[in-house]
Protein backbone atom coordinates (compact mmCIF):
# COMPACT_ATOMS: atom_id res chain seq x y z
CA UNK A 1 0.00 0.00 0.00
CA UNK A 2 1.19 3.49 -0.79
CA UNK A 3 1.54 5.87 1.28
CA UNK A 4 -1.60 7.90 0.48
CA UNK A 5 -3.66 4.55 1.54
CA UNK A 6 -4.23 3.56 -2.22
CA UNK A 7 -3.16 -0.08 -3.40
CA UNK A 8 -0.18 -0.84 -6.03
CA UNK A 9 -0.51 -4.30 -5.99
CA UNK A 10 -4.07 -5.80 -5.79
CA UNK A 11 -4.58 -7.33 -2.31
CA UNK A 12 -5.97 -11.00 -1.47
CA UNK A 13 -9.49 -10.10 -0.07
CA UNK A 14 -10.01 -7.80 -3.55
CA UNK A 15 -9.00 -10.36 -5.76
CA UNK A 16 -11.63 -13.25 -4.13
CA UNK A 17 -14.10 -10.09 -4.39
CA UNK A 18 -14.53 -10.82 -0.66
CA UNK A 19 -13.92 -6.80 -0.09
CA UNK A 20 -15.83 -3.47 -0.66
CA UNK A 21 -14.24 -0.62 -2.08
CA UNK A 22 -15.46 1.70 0.96
CA UNK A 23 -12.55 1.84 3.84
CA UNK A 24 -14.12 0.11 6.69
CA UNK A 25 -16.39 -1.65 5.38
CA UNK A 26 -16.75 -5.22 6.29
CA UNK A 27 -18.69 -8.07 3.93
CA UNK A 28 -18.91 -11.42 5.59
CA UNK A 29 -19.29 -14.44 3.40
CA UNK A 30 -22.27 -16.68 4.16
CA UNK A 31 -21.86 -20.45 3.90
CA UNK A 32 -24.06 -21.82 1.46
CA UNK A 33 -23.18 -26.07 1.45
CA UNK A 34 -21.48 -28.30 -0.59
CA UNK A 35 -21.79 -28.71 -4.28
CA UNK A 36 -19.36 -30.19 -7.18
CA UNK A 37 -17.42 -27.93 -9.44
CA UNK A 38 -15.18 -29.36 -12.61
CA UNK A 39 -15.83 -32.65 -10.43
CA UNK A 40 -13.91 -31.52 -7.74
CA UNK A 41 -16.03 -31.38 -4.06
CA UNK A 42 -16.25 -27.90 -2.74
CA UNK A 43 -17.48 -25.63 -0.09
CA UNK A 44 -19.48 -22.47 -1.55
CA UNK A 45 -19.80 -19.74 0.49
CA UNK A 46 -21.69 -16.40 -0.95
CA UNK A 47 -21.23 -12.71 -0.40
CA UNK A 48 -23.56 -9.36 -1.74
CA UNK A 49 -21.57 -6.04 -2.81
CA UNK A 50 -23.00 -2.95 -2.83
CA UNK A 51 -21.89 -0.16 -4.74
CA UNK A 52 -24.04 3.00 -3.59
CA UNK A 53 -22.47 5.40 -5.76
CA UNK A 54 -22.98 3.69 -8.98
CA UNK A 55 -25.56 1.34 -8.19
CA UNK A 56 -24.37 -1.93 -8.49
CA UNK A 57 -25.47 -5.08 -6.73
CA UNK A 58 -23.11 -7.79 -7.00
CA UNK A 59 -23.96 -12.12 -5.95
CA UNK A 60 -20.55 -13.51 -5.76
CA UNK A 61 -20.35 -17.25 -4.83
CA UNK A 62 -17.29 -18.48 -4.13
CA UNK A 63 -16.23 -22.51 -4.55
CA UNK A 64 -13.42 -23.92 -2.06
CA UNK A 65 -11.99 -27.31 -2.63
CA UNK A 66 -13.24 -29.06 0.12
CA UNK A 67 -10.68 -30.38 3.23
CA UNK A 68 -9.12 -33.56 2.23
CA UNK A 69 -9.46 -33.38 -1.77
CA UNK A 70 -6.23 -34.52 -3.11
CA UNK A 71 -5.19 -31.01 -5.88
CA UNK A 72 -1.87 -31.33 -8.14
CA UNK A 73 -0.82 -28.60 -5.13
CA UNK A 74 -1.28 -31.50 -2.40
CA UNK A 75 -3.87 -32.55 -0.23
CA UNK A 76 -6.18 -29.62 0.97
CA UNK A 77 -5.82 -28.99 4.52
CA UNK A 78 -6.60 -25.14 6.71
CA UNK A 79 -5.99 -22.93 3.83
CA UNK A 80 -8.63 -22.75 1.25
CA UNK A 81 -7.91 -23.57 -2.47
CA UNK A 82 -10.25 -21.63 -4.92
CA UNK A 83 -11.61 -23.28 -7.51
CA UNK A 84 -14.25 -20.83 -9.41
CA UNK A 85 -16.46 -17.82 -8.60
CA UNK A 86 -19.80 -17.13 -10.07
CA UNK A 87 -20.69 -13.29 -9.85
CA UNK A 88 -24.55 -12.00 -10.62
CA UNK A 89 -24.73 -8.34 -11.13
CA UNK A 90 -27.04 -5.77 -11.67
CA UNK A 91 -27.91 -1.81 -11.59
CA UNK A 92 -30.54 -1.42 -10.02
CA UNK A 93 -31.38 2.73 -9.63
CA UNK A 94 -33.15 4.52 -6.32
CA UNK A 95 -36.67 4.64 -8.52
CA UNK A 96 -36.45 0.60 -9.16
CA UNK A 97 -35.49 0.49 -12.28
CA UNK A 98 -33.11 -1.87 -13.40
CA UNK A 99 -30.74 -0.89 -16.43
CA UNK A 100 -28.86 -4.24 -16.79
CA UNK A 101 -27.56 -7.73 -15.80
CA UNK A 102 -24.62 -9.32 -16.23
CA UNK A 103 -23.09 -12.50 -15.39
CA UNK A 104 -19.61 -13.77 -15.06
CA UNK A 105 -17.50 -16.65 -14.56
CA UNK A 106 -13.67 -16.65 -12.97
CA UNK A 107 -12.11 -20.63 -13.16
CA UNK A 108 -9.08 -20.98 -10.88
CA UNK A 109 -7.62 -23.53 -12.91
CA UNK A 110 -3.73 -23.33 -11.19
CA UNK A 111 -3.41 -22.11 -7.69
CA UNK A 112 -0.16 -22.20 -5.02
CA UNK A 113 -1.60 -22.34 -1.19
CA UNK A 114 1.43 -21.06 0.50
CA UNK A 115 4.64 -19.05 -0.34
CA UNK A 116 8.05 -20.20 -0.77
CA UNK A 117 9.82 -19.50 2.66
CA UNK A 118 12.31 -17.21 0.75
CA UNK A 119 12.35 -13.30 0.86
CA UNK A 120 12.50 -13.33 -2.59
CA UNK A 121 9.33 -14.80 -2.99
CA UNK A 122 7.66 -11.69 -1.30
CA UNK A 123 8.86 -8.57 -2.19
CA UNK A 124 8.40 -7.17 -5.05
CA UNK A 125 10.19 -8.74 -8.62
CA UNK A 126 13.23 -6.94 -9.70
CA UNK A 127 12.80 -3.57 -11.58
CA UNK A 128 9.86 -3.03 -9.43
CA UNK A 129 10.43 0.45 -7.85
CA UNK A 130 8.17 0.61 -4.39
CA UNK A 131 8.76 3.61 -1.77
CA UNK A 132 10.24 2.66 1.53
CA UNK A 133 11.34 -0.68 0.30
CA UNK A 134 15.06 -2.37 0.51
CA UNK A 135 16.57 -2.15 -2.96
CA UNK A 136 16.71 -5.56 -4.38
CA UNK A 137 20.15 -5.41 -5.92
CA UNK A 138 18.75 -2.33 -8.36
CA UNK A 139 21.46 -0.01 -9.36
CA UNK A 140 21.17 4.09 -10.11
CA UNK A 141 21.68 4.82 -13.98
CA UNK A 142 25.29 7.00 -13.28
CA UNK A 143 26.40 3.73 -10.99
CA UNK A 144 26.58 1.92 -14.28
CA UNK A 145 27.62 4.76 -16.24
CA UNK A 146 24.18 5.85 -18.05
CA UNK A 147 22.68 8.59 -19.05
CA UNK A 148 19.84 9.67 -21.28
CA UNK A 149 20.93 10.72 -24.82
CA UNK A 150 19.99 14.10 -26.16
CA UNK A 151 17.52 12.63 -28.89
CA UNK A 152 15.77 9.53 -28.71
CA UNK A 153 12.13 7.91 -29.11
CA UNK A 154 10.47 5.13 -27.49
CA UNK A 155 7.22 3.18 -27.76
CA UNK A 156 5.92 1.97 -23.90
CA UNK A 157 3.03 -0.26 -22.85
CA UNK A 158 2.36 0.04 -20.13
CA UNK A 159 -0.67 -1.58 -17.60
CA UNK A 160 -2.24 -2.29 -14.13
CA UNK A 161 -3.60 -5.03 -11.73
CA UNK A 162 -6.92 -3.34 -12.07
CA UNK A 163 -6.81 -3.80 -15.86
CA UNK A 164 -6.10 -6.63 -18.38
CA UNK A 165 -5.78 -3.92 -21.34
CA UNK A 166 -2.78 -2.55 -22.64
CA UNK A 167 -2.32 1.15 -22.89
CA UNK A 168 0.06 2.33 -25.64
CA UNK A 169 1.77 5.46 -26.14
CA UNK A 170 5.02 6.60 -28.09
CA UNK A 171 7.77 9.17 -26.03
CA UNK A 172 10.00 11.33 -28.14
CA UNK A 173 12.72 12.75 -25.95
CA UNK A 174 14.80 15.56 -27.44
CA UNK A 175 17.67 17.94 -24.69
CA UNK A 176 19.66 20.53 -26.58
CA UNK A 177 23.58 20.27 -26.01
CA UNK A 178 24.60 21.23 -22.53
CA UNK A 179 20.92 20.80 -20.74
CA UNK A 180 20.15 24.30 -22.32
CA UNK A 181 16.51 22.96 -23.70
CA UNK A 182 14.57 20.03 -22.98
CA UNK A 183 11.24 19.10 -25.01
CA UNK A 184 8.96 15.93 -24.45
CA UNK A 185 6.51 14.53 -26.71
CA UNK A 186 3.80 12.02 -25.84
CA UNK A 187 1.11 10.16 -28.60
CA UNK A 188 -0.98 8.66 -27.38
CA UNK A 189 -5.13 7.44 -27.21
CA UNK A 190 -6.68 8.86 -23.87
CA UNK A 191 -8.66 6.91 -21.81
CA UNK A 192 -12.39 7.10 -22.98
CA UNK A 193 -11.92 9.10 -25.93
CA UNK A 194 -12.10 8.35 -29.69
CA UNK A 195 -9.23 11.07 -30.93
CA UNK A 196 -5.29 10.44 -30.37
CA UNK A 197 -3.46 13.61 -28.83
CA UNK A 198 0.05 15.06 -28.97
CA UNK A 199 1.22 16.37 -25.19
CA UNK A 200 4.87 18.44 -26.21
CA UNK A 201 6.22 19.69 -22.82
CA UNK A 202 8.48 22.78 -23.84
CA UNK A 203 10.82 22.91 -20.15
CA UNK A 204 12.30 25.63 -22.31
CA UNK A 205 9.36 28.00 -22.54
CA UNK A 206 7.49 26.55 -19.34
CA UNK A 207 4.73 25.42 -21.86
CA UNK A 208 2.32 22.67 -22.64
CA UNK A 209 0.93 22.23 -26.29
CA UNK A 210 -2.11 19.49 -26.44
CA UNK A 211 -2.95 18.57 -30.12
CA UNK A 212 -6.06 16.82 -31.46
CA UNK A 213 -4.78 14.55 -33.99
CA UNK A 214 -8.06 14.49 -35.91
CA UNK A 215 -9.26 17.74 -35.82
CA UNK A 216 -5.55 19.54 -35.51
CA UNK A 217 -6.84 21.87 -32.90
CA UNK A 218 -3.80 23.34 -30.13
CA UNK A 219 -4.50 23.86 -26.69
CA UNK A 220 -1.52 25.98 -25.01
CA UNK A 221 -1.25 25.95 -21.54
CA UNK A 222 1.53 28.04 -19.10
CA UNK A 223 3.32 25.45 -17.45
CA UNK A 224 4.26 21.64 -17.80
CA UNK A 225 2.04 20.16 -14.69
CA UNK A 226 -0.68 18.02 -14.80
CA UNK A 227 -3.70 17.50 -12.24
CA UNK A 228 -2.87 14.47 -9.71
CA UNK A 229 -3.83 11.08 -11.46
CA UNK A 230 -4.32 7.79 -10.31
CA UNK A 231 -1.62 5.25 -11.71
CA UNK A 232 -4.06 2.01 -11.26
CA UNK A 233 -6.82 3.55 -13.75
CA UNK A 234 -4.44 5.88 -15.65
CA UNK A 235 -0.71 4.78 -15.71
CA UNK A 236 0.22 6.74 -19.25
CA UNK A 237 -0.48 9.97 -17.48
CA UNK A 238 0.82 9.06 -13.98
CA UNK A 239 4.07 8.53 -16.36
CA UNK A 240 3.68 12.09 -18.02
CA UNK A 241 2.76 13.54 -14.19
CA UNK A 242 6.23 12.05 -13.06
CA UNK A 243 8.51 12.21 -16.74
CA UNK A 244 10.71 14.59 -15.10
CA UNK A 245 11.62 12.13 -11.75
CA UNK A 246 11.32 9.13 -14.64
CA UNK A 247 14.07 11.47 -17.43
CA UNK A 248 15.34 14.05 -15.56
CA UNK A 249 16.10 13.02 -11.99
CA UNK A 250 15.47 9.37 -11.50
CA UNK A 251 15.36 7.77 -8.01
CA UNK A 252 18.35 5.86 -6.57
CA UNK A 253 18.70 2.22 -7.01
CA UNK A 254 15.18 1.66 -8.74
CA UNK A 255 16.68 0.21 -11.95
CA UNK A 256 17.49 -3.35 -13.37
CA UNK A 257 20.45 -4.20 -15.27
CA UNK A 258 19.54 -6.48 -17.82
CA UNK A 259 22.71 -6.38 -19.84
CA UNK A 260 24.45 -4.76 -23.13
CA UNK A 261 23.74 -4.80 -26.45
CA UNK A 262 26.17 -4.08 -29.51
CA UNK A 263 25.02 -1.48 -31.50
Amino acid sequence: MSENGTWHIRPMNEFLLFSSDAPGRQIVPVYLGSGVVRGIPVDQWSVCYVNRASYLTEKRIWSFAQRGISMPSGIVGDLGVPIQAVINGSFVFPNNTQRFEFDEVFNVLSFQPSLIQTTYQITPPRGVFCDNVRPQDLVSLRDVGIRWPYRFNVRIEASTSRSTDWQRFHLFYHRGDGDSSSRLRYDYLPQGSEDYQSVIHDYTDNLTYIIDRRLGTCQINRGVEIPDVNPLVDPIRFFVKNEATFLFNPPENAWEKKGSRRK
